[in-house]
């Protein structure tokens, strides 16, 4: 599953499961064939490089959203003694997670599918949705 899918499919899983939830995805940096210009002027008008993927606009528990970076299945940002790969787009992304928990969100990297929805099933199991 490219990342453009998994996008589409963590979308139908939020609206199919959490109907009442509100959400909004930016694919900014998704390839969307050939439409270079649209991706750059999206990216322009971000505060900062590395923008996150999703982001859920739902209280739960002590958080007051969920942000996740999707990352495809087999591309973990992480190396397997845990460490982040050095990239310097990971490292902005790490950034706005950082930046954002400290915020009160609820952020960090998922990557694929099954990932990504046992965040999201185990972030709602505290929100008024």
């Amino acid at each position: 599953m490219t990342e453009r899918q998994l996008h589409r499919s963590v979308c139908t899983y939020l609206k199919s499961q959490y109907p009442k939830a509100r959400f909004h995805t930016d694919m900014s940096g998704v390839y969307l064939s050939g439409k270079w210009s649209l991706i750059a002027d999206m990216k322009a008008l971000n505060s900062h490089a590395g923008y996150p993927d999703l982001w859920v606009h739902e209280r739960s528990g002590q958080y007051i959203g969920l942000v996740m970076e999707l990352k495809a299945e087999g591309k973990s940002p992480f190396k397997k003694d845990g460490t982040m790969r050095k990239d310097d787009h990971l490292e902005s992304q790490q950034a706005w997670i950082d930046h954002l928990r400290g915020l009160g969100y609820y952020a960090r990297f998922v990557e694929g599918f099954e990932q990504a929805k046992n965040v999201i099933d185990n972030y709602f199991l505290n929100a008024k949705t």
